[in-house]
């Protein structure tokens, strides 16, 4: 039979030594290989934060790619906070909603606005757009024509002062009884009966800037 050798001084063999170190080795690998891991994990998912909001900004311009177009047009009055009556581009008038995001400062008449396609509803304000057609057709010149230049059409001259030169030079007649200032009219008549003629007599008169288009 063998024989157990016991150390008398304490110390245990050899071979329990080396054990014991080469497990605290073992221990100490595991736990830096563990804290790696812990530290990858963290990386990880800070990247899936990440690409999760990256995916809902993607999935925010699929969203307004997919949207109907937006229907241009101008406020003419506003009812309350809630509702107003908006011009479309097509020249339709309609009662809508406003959305209640929209600083109600900037909501006057007059203001260029985006409508919601179905609803109508006022969804987004829009700055005023420069017309490089109409830029292009102003005349740089003043008109020095003047009602007396304008032979034979006393009446027309008349009405067209009324409806065009009253609102333009005194606004606020019109704003005291409530009515909204008449903006334009329509001179119809065969070439060479004073239309343009007229036109840039009433310009000169209210210091006003004659456009001319053709087409």
């Amino acid at each position: 039979m063998g024989t157990d050798v016991e150390r008398t001084d304490g110390n245990l063999p050899n071979t329990a030594e080396e054990d014991l170190r080469s497990l605290e080795e073992s221990y100490a690998e595991l736990r830096d290989e563990t804290q790696q891991l812990i530290n990858e994990r963290t990386t990880l998912e800070a990247e899936m934060r990440t690409l999760r909001k990256r995916i809902e900004r993607l999935d925010e311009n699929v969203n307004l790619l997919k949207m109907p177009p937006l229907i241009v047009g101008h406020i003419q009055d506003i009812l309350d906070h809630e509702r107003a009556i908006v011009r479309s581009s097509n020249g339709t008038v309609f009662q809508v909603s406003l959305n209640q995001r929209l600083d109600p400062e900037m909501l006057k008449p007059g203001t260029r606005v985006a409508l919601n396609q179905d609803s109508l509803s006022v969804v987004e304000l829009l700055t005023e757009a420069w017309d490089p057609m109409v830029s292009g057709a102003e005349m740089v010149e003043k008109p020095d024509i003047s009602y007396q230049d304008v032979a034979g059409l006393d009446e027309q001259v008349e009405s067209v002062r009324e409806a065009i030169e009253l609102p333009l030079v005194k606004p606020e007649l019109f704003e005291k009884v409530g009515i909204v200032p008449p903006k334009g009219v329509l001179l119809v008549g065969p070439p060479g009966c004073g239309k343009t003629l007229l036109a840039k007599a009433v310009a000169n008169h209210t210091n006003a800037t004659f456009i001319r288009m053709v087409g």
